[in-house]
């Protein structure tokens, strides 16, 4: 072949790339008629995920109901944490089943057993009762979470993956920002116990319909680190049992609450040794030793009982001090949960766009600490609602924004086969941080009762004949019991 020839060549193929990439350029994106053709109903799975993810902040604005009807103040925040737990330690199981057996087939198990705790925790009749049920409702939820969410991965084209991701994102985003005001128009006009059973129609309408969807084959086996999830359990469940109980059940220094904290040590042992054996275990023990993802756990672990403590302890303000409806105690949740989202999108989209997080997490953390400052500061029985909302949605912003940053920054720091890995565990963490922040919170709670208020109120009272005791405090009705007898006795005199 000549040069000329050979120029020819190289001109010819350069036209021709010129003309695919021109083509490919002029490709029409997908027709709504084209990804409704290729992506398969999602739909069953869009409303499971939409119920599960309004499990918590629906049941936020009935809590105080449920403590006034079942048990007063003492297991405020144990009906939150009995279902978180459970919840984070059946994720991991959830998404292995799906990988081990037939998608649909655990998805529709996972529903039908969520089906039946959610029925049973709205007929309990005794605080017991339902902790108990709550463990299993919250089992139930996280095994029916991962296996949808590996389900619709299955199920979608990679192509049509970040379209489905932001519809489930906004799914989940919704349902979060509108379970609240939900909750709190059904504990006023129905009851408590209709918020869960109202779950139940579309429940049972989603595990109906997922036998429109495909029946996918399994991956592979069955592989789950049994071991490390009971050394998991080991660890957390007694941590969060000496932090409920300690100082209101027992005293610190008694031999429950120390056996449960020698017990604790013991699983945290445990569970070091035996991560270090599996081929795939639920968090590599050596991945501690980068501290971007150290200190990312020990942050997320100390600022997951930050925001669900003022997510659970806000309606109990509103409706016992302010004298406000449950409606109107869950409308006061809503600015909070609504900047939880509007900062954790704006956290991650920053820190993606500039690729700097250090400067960001100073500056969200900074604007935590100040907006705290301001509400403990204005926080009274004569509270101004319109600043106080605009600090919470401030404080939840901020609080958004540093959870964001802490994901992407492990999920950086870590290898692309590790990144399950690492994201489950940062998730487990804040779970398990927001647990124990939310049990120390009770706890510190009961004990202002004990040792604050009824000194302070006896000084007031007794001299007019009305006996004040702890449990005139543990719930908004008996706090409106002795309101009443009190007016009665200032008409007496």
């Amino acid at each position: 072949m000549t040069c000329g020839d050979k120029r020819n060549g190289q001109e010819s193929t350069g036209v021709e790339e010129s003309q695919e990439s021109t083509a490919a350029a002029e490709t029409p994106p997908d027709t709504l008629e084209q990804v409704q053709a290729e992506l398969p109903p999602l739909g069953p799975l869009y409303l499971s995920l939409a119920v599960v993810a309004m499990a918590n902040t629906i049941l936020a604005s009935a809590l105080p109901a449920v403590s006034s009807d079942l048990s007063g103040a003492r297991d405020y925040t144990a009906i939150v944490t009995a279902y978180l737990l459970p919840k984070a330690l059946a994720t991991p199981v959830g998404g292995r089943l799906v990988d081990a057996w037939r998608p649909k087939r655990v998805v529709a198990g996972f529903s039908w057993l969520y089906i039946l705790t959610t029925g049973l925790c709205g007929l309990v009749t005794s605080i017991d009762q339902l902790l108990l049920l709550r463990v299993f409702q919250g089992l139930t939820g996280g095994g029916l979470l991962a296996s949808v969410y590996v389900m619709i991965d299955l199920m979608v084209p990679p192509r049509f993956q970040g379209r489905v991701q932001g519809r489930v994102s906004l799914v989940l985003g919704s349902s979060a920002a509108a379970a609240p005001l939900i909750g709190g128009l059904i504990t006023e006009y129905l009851g408590w116990r209709w918020c869960f059973f109202l779950n139940l129609p579309p429940l049972i309408f989603s595990a109906l319909a997922l036998r429109s969807l495909p029946d996918l084959s399994p991956k592979g086996k069955l592989s789950v680190d049994w071991r490390g999830l009971i050394s998991l359990v080991l660890v957390s469940s007694p941590l969060l049992l000496a932090a409920t109980w300690g100082g209101v059940r027992y005293p610190w220094s008694s031999p429950q609450i120390l056996s449960l904290l020698g017990l604790c040590a013991i699983g945290s042992l445990l569970f070091w040794w035996v991560e270090r054996i599996p081929e795939e275990p639920l968090f590599d023990p050596e991945m501690a030793a980068d501290p971007v993802i150290r200190w990312s756990f020990v942050a997320c672990f100390c600022t997951g009982g930050a925001f669900l403590g003022s997510l659970l302890f806000l309606p109990q303000f509103m409706v016992t001090v302010v004298g406000v409806g449950p409606a109107l105690a869950g409308l006061a949740l809503v600015p909070y949960v609504v900047g939880s989202m509007v900062g954790s999108v704006y956290g991650g989209g920053r820190v993606e766009d500039t690729g700097r997080y250090r400067k960001a997490l100073v500056v969200s953390n900074l604007g935590t600490i100040v907006v705290s400052l301001l509400l403990w500061w204005m926080v009274d029985s004569h509270l101004w609602l319109t600043p106080f909302f605009l600090l919470q949605f401030f404080l939840a912003f901020f609080l958004g924004w540093s959870q964001g940053i802490y994901g992407i920054a492990v999920q950086n720091a870590t290898t692309v086969e590790r990144q399950g890995m690492t994201g489950s565990g940062l998730e487990f963490v804040r779970i398990l941080g927001s647990a124990l922040g939310l049990s120390l919170v009770g706890s510190m709670f009961l004990l202002s009762l004990d040792e604050t208020m009824p000194s302070k109120i006896k000084q007031w009272l007794e001299p007019l004949g009305i006996e004040v005791r702890l449990e005139s405090f543990e719930s908004p009705d008996k706090v409106k019991e002795l309101q009443t007898e009190l007016h009665r006795h200032l008409l007496q005199v």
